[in-house]
């Protein structure tokens, strides 16, 4: 049974700069900023509505990823990292700035920045956000809140204490009735008791709070079931609910309803995917897109006021929405147009957008799961087309075709058994074709290769049953050719040498093995790399194996973003 993200997630801890890490967690609180005509010094009472405004928040936790200092080349977070990373050394001037206008662009009226008692101020991290917002305040109203980390009560209490000294500087500070909201995560750190004596601080201290919780509801650990007696008694120390559940899929419906039954708001909660690549490493399969679709279409059914998304920015364990290199932009455009729903804005596309989004390997003689999916604008009806080829462009097996209409998100999936030719070192693509209904092609996008691997598993993989992507929208394939050249192949300990070049410099050059990064250039058109790289380590200092064969790629990313990737080169292990 997987374990659930809250309890194998391991941040070290960094305080007093943005740029030092990142992972997030938002909520977009559109025109909460209005201050109401309430007494501001009035306690919120654990019954108190919220506001009924539509806002799409984000959860963001600034420790844990270096966002603008990955050494070239070392990789401790896989093949993944934000498109808008620098160089080691690079001033973290402006980090803030690229965050918002991000957040926005995905949709996001609000973001929940985590804070760790006993590491953290009050005012830590929030504030940066905060004065970027008063920069730009002509723009739309955005919303800024902690998320804690609860560790004591006198602590928590001094956190929030912290905080309203600081927001009540900042009309970006989020607020519901004139109440300054405050998530907290992991509510179960506290006992009960503790909670009511954090309550009863915060009306000694004359402190307006109105307290979001996630409860810790950890289904994978209880049967992927709601275990209501474990978290019922924490319901009346909160004035609102979120969640934060690996299983959330599983444990939707039931939780929704209890939240109803107890009279409490619920906030939502969408993960796109989870994977944090180390043994016992909780684990949701992102199905391609479908986890991250499924989980906001729910929300929006259910009606809630807001919608709460996890993350914004944790490469680490998969559940980033914000641009990267293996996800590019196509977490963030669903996150757009699911929030334009929800919200009853205008969509952020000028016509449908098409995106193939692919595993990066699979086991010889098991399905090629492979999506084409279509964000439709209200343009008119589209056809979505997908095929697997091999690497000369020859199908493998007939096209899937679907005709959507409407404004809508829609799929098409390839299920395929691979045929006795498609052997151990095989590359297979998807190909994907979005037409109009006069048949004009619209888009046309090949995917990042799949890899096959023998049936008997990946080399370096953790558990080879995890499927982890490549994605990219048609609108982001770089025309411009990658490749990539592997040599000193024949022996035990000796390094592995892998060349990836382009024929003018591009914003990042990348070699991968095995799904793991192992060189990372900045504006170059060149890059060599040298293995084996037996380990190395993920946040936390956890590990990670990886080993001296397998299949080694090279992939390119523009300064627009656009992404390449070369054909894989396949090394057999030495000692296979």
């Amino acid at each position: 049974m997987p374990t659930p993200p809250r309890k194998r997630r391991s941040r070290p801890v960094r305080v007093g700069v943005l740029i030092c890490c990142v992972s997030v967690c938002f909520w977009v609180l559109q025109g909460c900023s209005t201050e109401p005509n309430h007494d501001p010094e009035r306690v919120p009472s654990a019954a108190r509505p919220i506001n009924p405004t539509g806002q799409v928040w984000a959860h963001y936790v600034p420790q844990g990823l270096p966002e603008q200092s990955e050494a070239a080349g070392s990789g401790p977070y896989g093949s993944n990292f934000p498109l808008d990373l620098q160089p080691p050394g690079t001033s973290g001037d402006g980090a803030v700035a690229a965050n918002l206008a991000r957040v926005r662009a995905a949709g996001f009226t609000g973001i929940q920045v985590l804070q760790i008692e006993g590491v953290n101020g009050g005012a830590d991290f929030v504030e940066g956000w905060m004065q970027e917002v008063r920069r730009e305040s002509e723009q739309t109203p955005f919303m800024v809140a902690p998320c804690l980390l609860p560790k004591t009560t006198a602590g928590t209490v001094q956190l929030i204490e912290q905080y309203v000294a600081l927001a009540r500087e900042y009309p970006s500070a989020a607020k519901v009735e004139g109440a300054f909201v405050v998530y907290v995560y992991s509510a179960r750190n506290l006992s009960v008791e503790q909670w009511s004596q954090v309550r009863a601080g915060l009306e000694e201290r004359k402190l307006p709070v109105y307290l979001i919780g996630d409860l810790q509801t950890e289904a994978s650990q209880h049967g992927d079931t709601l275990n209501k007696g474990l978290v019922r008694p924490y319901v009346d120390s909160f004035d609102a609910l979120w969640l934060f559940d690996d299983r959330a899929d599983q444990i939707w419906a039931e939780f929704l309803s209890f939240a109803r039954a107890e009279d409490k708001t619920f906030v939502g909660g969408v993960m796109p995917g989870y994977n944090r690549e180390t043994p016992l490493g909780g684990y949701l399969d992102a199905e391609g897109t479908a986890t991250f679709r499924r989980q906001w279409q729910r929300n929006l059914e259910a009606g809630l006021p807001w919608v709460n998304v996890t993350t914004w920015n944790d490469y680490v364990e998969s559940t980033d929405v914000r641009a990267g290199s293996d996800w590019n932009f196509t977490r963030q455009d669903i996150n757009a147009f699911y929030s334009a729903q929800f919200r009853k804005t205008n969509l952020p596309f000028d016509g449908p957008q098409s995106y193939v989004t692919t595993p990066k390997s699979v086991l010889s003689g098991h399905p090629i799961r492979a999506e084409g999916l279509v964000l439709n604008d209200n343009s008119g009806a589209v056809s979505l087309h997908i095929v697997i080829v091999d690497r000369r462009g020859n199908p493998l097996a007939p096209a899937i075709r679907k005709e959507i209409t409407g404004v809508t998100a829609q799929s098409v999936n390839t299920d395929i058994e691979h045929e006795p030719r498609v052997t151990t070192g095989t590359v297979v693509y998807a190909e994907v074709t979005l037409r109009n209904q006069q048949g004009k092609m619209l888009q046309k996008v090949r995917s990042a290769p799949i890899v096959v691997y023998s049936a008997e598993g990946a080399p370096g993989e953790t558990e080879p049953s995890r499927r982890t992507y490549y994605s990219i929208p048609a609108r982001q394939a770089m025309p411009e050719p990658v490749t990539l050249t592997v040599t000193n192949t024949g022996g035990e300990g000796r390094p592995v040498e892998a060349v990836a070049k382009t024929s003018s410099p591009v914003r990042f050059l990348q070699t991968i093995q095995n799904a793991r990064s192992i060189g990372l250039g900045f504006d170059a058109e060149s890059l060599t790399s040298s293995t084996p790289m037996e380990r190395t380590r993920i946040v936390g200092g956890q590990h990670v194996s990886t080993s001296l064969g397998g299949f080694y790629l090279a992939r390119a990313i523009d300064n627009r973003g656009r992404v390449a990737y070369s054909a894989p080169q396949y090394v057999e292990s030495p000692s296979s």
